[in-house]
């Protein structure tokens, strides 16, 4: 118990783990003063084990505290509890009153900031008048006095817009005319929550308007406060982003303002994925590393003034509040901050140093202020990876060889660092690249030791004359161009592994085997250095021996364990035999993921986001639009540990199909692709096949009477398009639903039919031609049907669903689409074919395990 710090903070995590994923408790503060009294009396009481007894009682009260504060965190809004499941406010019309409490982000088309809410007005007549009977009002336009934080999103109607958008800052007071709403949860098993994000920073509700003529502006306050602050601050980083556009050229710029600045969002998403994949992207997250290059560089500078190693640490620590502030204060940089002006202080004060509890007393104190930080990433990657280079560092540099010290230390940094961050780094990123740890010696100290403190110095005297700032960018522009051409050669080396999300208890097993491996191999070590005295030589050597076998031996078999278990986290599944069926809910479109019984993967179809853009309205376009298959279907692809597609199959080549299929290809190693032999000119579909063709992926025309034989246990039959006139030649088709290629899938017993888009003109005539060549369906009744074009009026007929009887329809459709998928019509055909309905709208993902001729379903949401 010597490291008591350490220990209670170990505990206070346990107890908000225990709480995350156990709850554990329903008492929240009760529970935690009740352990608190009981950790006093057992101190007071002086009874034995008294230390073990606190760090166990600790647990409990870091349970009772998450829970009282997580049960504190409620919406304000009259009549409504954020744990219920239905609200008769959301969609309501609201005039809103409060201040901005973000900076403003305007992006395109589209703005987004957060509002302190401190007064809502109801619009007309609304549910939310009728709530106002609870608090004793009358009149159906009084306003109701609220406490809320909100998101807002603002849709610009027009491009003066932009600039009136732009003038609106942290701190304004504002009046908005909107439109109530509730954050929308996560739609697919494993998929991005954006309701519980938005909760863990304390926002229940969203208010969307049409353009900024719905946003009344006031002059913000003039009196001191912590949002005026921030405001000026805002203010002095849009400056100085300002500045480093004039010092830096275009292409470097947003490299300076991420590393400098923490301006994250001003990189390309193209160059941010890139240092992603290569696990550098703590270079342009501001932490600890750029704290220490900015200390070191103003403590060299007061040093060289002669100032005393007093006043130079004074103003050291006086300095790193406002860098915190300058740097965006991200949990990474709140955490290095904090604990340098920690350290700086005890040195100052002549105390001995004990960097492990001062990382531990920075993260107690910070998840004792919000407890929610515990479940952002930048927190938990910042220190774990902290204390396991504090921890672990010096004692693996022991154990290397001690000539050449600085390289073998730095090997130490490195494979530390690597070993401590990767479980989480493939459980949020669910991937690895072996270029990594290279990337990370090679590049990281040419960044960190001469790109940032030459950026630094070029924006300082940039500030105080600019050409001579911009001949030092245009220098590091120079340095930063070959950087990024490594970096694209790096890229192009096949590296990167794809690893599932692991489980809490594969993390825990991993750090373990870990630990228990560094114990034995330094044990080994320690024995095959040790001297033995000549007077012990026969009885010494003998146990020397005895106990250097079995140090070795341990190493061998830690080691064997570690791989196995790498080995059961990148493919977990690999023992289960049963067949998946994923329909992924991409909003308006298709797409769905098939795991055979053997462990092959299949796609059909990729969603996408259909964009309808008039000439002249270019100036919507936003920096980083959303795109399906890059921001939600190649992560669920990622997550589910998929890390080669062995088909995939393209209905046709409308956008909600289509369009995020070239994410896929380009991040996952596709076998085969399967077309319906057309081609529609656009943009998106252009993309698409190039990088079939650069990806040399073999193409291949469906055409019906072809079997594809996946495994033993699963089959596909193509039933439409049929063989085309003009045979291998691609027509250009603008056309595509009828084309849409149609099949069945065999699997473990099962049969499924999948049609793309199809139409009932093309429905009639495949029936037509199937009942002239065989007065029987050869495949007989099936299981599931995958309803044709989302359940349109003009799809799935009546003799559609008579000749297939299925037992179960599944409808991919978007929520609140445009088109009004489902139709009624369509629905009430299927009931009337006896088929049990699953739709993604309602229901979320919809997923089937399949095994030896039986279906077994699951969906994200249950209908009421």
């Amino acid at each position: 118990m010597k490291n008591s710090v350490v220990w209670i903070t170990i505990a206070w995590v346990i107890g908000y783990g225990l709480q995350i994923y156990m709850e554990w408790t329903s008492f929240g503060y009760v529970a935690a003063g009740l352990a608190a009294l009981c950790c006093i009396l057992v101190h007071v009481l002086c009874l034995p084990h008294r230390e073990k007894i606190t760090v166990a009682l600790i647990v409990v009260i870091a349970i009772g505290y998450y829970h009282g504060n997580d049960n504190r965190n409620q919406t304000t809004l009259p009549g409504w509890n954020s744990q219920t499941e239905h609200s008769n406010l959301e969609g309501s019309e609201l005039t809103v009153k409060g201040m901005i409490d973000s900076p403003v982000e305007v992006d395109g088309d589209k703005v987004t900031f957060t509002l302190k809410a401190n007064e809502i007005l109801p619009v007309g007549d609304s549910d939310l008048a009728a709530s106002q009977t609870n608090i004793g009002s009358s009149s159906v336009h009084t306003s109701l006095p609220i406490k809320e934080r909100m998101q807002i999103s603002i849709r610009l109607a027009q491009k003066v817009e932009q600039a009136t958008a732009g003038t609106w800052r942290r701190g304004d007071r504002i009046s908005i005319r909107s439109t109530l709403q509730r954050p929308s949860p996560a739609q697919n098993f494993g998929g991005f929550d954006y309701r519980r994000y938005l909760r863990e920073h304390r926002i229940h509700w969203m208010l969307t308007a049409k353009s900024a003529a719905s946003v009344t502006v006031e002059a913000a306050p003039q009196t001191f406060s912590a949002v005026q602050l921030l405001r000026q601050t805002d203010r002095l980083r849009d400056f100085l982003a300002a500045h480093l556009d004039q010092i830096f050229a275009k292409e470097h710029a947003p490299l300076m303002k991420g590393m400098l600045l923490g301006m994250n969002d001003a990189l390309e998403p193209d160059r941010f994925n890139q240092f992603s994949s290569l696990g550098l992207t703590h270079i342009i997250a501001i932490s600890g590393l750029n704290v220490a290059v900015f200390l070191g560089a103003i403590i060299a500078l007061l040093k060289r003034c002669r100032f005393s190693k007093e006043t130079y640490l004074l103003v050291s620590i006086c300095l790193m509040p406002p860098y915190i502030l300058l740097t965006g204060a991200s949990p990474s940089i709140v955490r290095a901050g904090a604990m340098a002006m920690i350290g700086l202080w005890a040195t100052r004060q002549g105390y001995v140093k004990d960097v492990l509890n001062i990382l531990c007393l920075v993260a107690i104190a910070l998840l004792i202020w919000e407890p929610y930080m515990i479940l952002d990433v930048s927190f938990q990657l910042s220190f774990i990876a902290t204390a396991g280079l504090i921890w672990a560092v010096p004692r693996v540099t022991k154990l290397l060889p001690s000539s050449h010290p600085k390289l073998y230390g730095a090997l130490a940094v490195m494979g530390v660092s690597q070993l401590v961050s990767f479980p989480l780094s493939i459980y949020y990123f669910n991937q690895f690249s072996m270029l990594s740890p290279v990337a990370n010696l090679l590049l990281v100290p040419v960044f960190s030791l001469v790109v940032y403190p030459v950026g630094l110095l070029a924006l300082i005297v940039g500030l105080m004359w600019l050409p001579i700032g911009k001949l030092l960018g245009t220098l590091l522009g120079f340095l930063n161009t070959i950087l990024f051409h490594i970096m694209d050669w790096m890229g192009k080396w096949k590296g990167s592994l794809i690893w599932p999300s692991p489980s809490l208890i594969w993390i825990l097993t991993y750090f373990c085997i870990l630990l228990v491996m560094y114990a034995f191999i330094a044990k080994w070590m320690s024995y095959r250095r040790s001297n033995i005295e000549p007077s012990d030589m026969i009885a010494a050597r003998g146990k020397m021996i005895l106990f250097r076998k079995i140090a070795r031996a341990g190493s061998i078999l830690t080691v064997g364990a570690l791989i196995m278990v790498l080995t059961i986290g990148y493919t977990p599944d690999r023992w289960d035999k049963q067949g998946e069926v994923h329909f992924i809910n991409v909003g308006q479109g298709d797409s769905i993921l098939i795991r055979t019984p053997a462990g092959k993967h299949l796609l059909i179809d990729g969603g996408g986001t259909v964009s309808f853009r008039k000439p002249g309205e270019e100036w919507r376009i936003r920096k980083d639009p959303y795109e399906v298959g890059r921001k939600l279907l190649v992560p669920l692809l990622k997550k589910r540990g998929v890390h080669e597609l062995d088909w995939v199959f393209l209905s046709h080549e409308d956008a909600d199909h289509a369009g995020g299929l070239a994410a896929v290809l380009q991040d996952i190693p596709v076998k085969q692709f399967i077309f319906n032999g057309t081609y529609k000119p656009s943009a998106g579909n252009e993309a698409l096949f190039q990088a079939v063709l650069a990806k040399s992926i073999p193409l291949q025309k469906a055409q019906s009477g072809q079997s594809i034989t996946i495994d033993g246990q699963t089959k596909l039959h193509i039933l439409y398009p049929h063989p085309s006139a003009t045979g291998t030649a691609i027509s250009i088709q603008e056309d595509q639903n009828e084309s849409s290629v149609v099949f069945i899938l065999e699997m473990a017993g099962t049969r499924w039919l999948f049609g793309g888009d199809l139409g009932t003109p093309t429905e009639s005539q495949l029936l037509k031609t199937w009942q002239q060549n065989n007065q029987v369906n050869p495949f007989g009744e099936i299981d599931v049907l995958k309803v044709a074009h989302h359940g349109s009026k003009n799809s799935t007929s009546n003799e559609w669903l008579q000749w297939w009887k299925p037992k179960v329809a599944v409808i991919s459709v978007g929520e609140k689409n445009s088109y009004g998928h489902p139709s009624d019509a369509a629905l009430q055909r299927l009931l009337t074919a006896n088929s049990f309905i699953f739709r993604t709208d309602r229901m979320g993902e919809v997923q089937a395990i399949v095994q030896k001729g039986k279906i077994v379903w699951r969906t994200k949401y249950t209908l009421n």
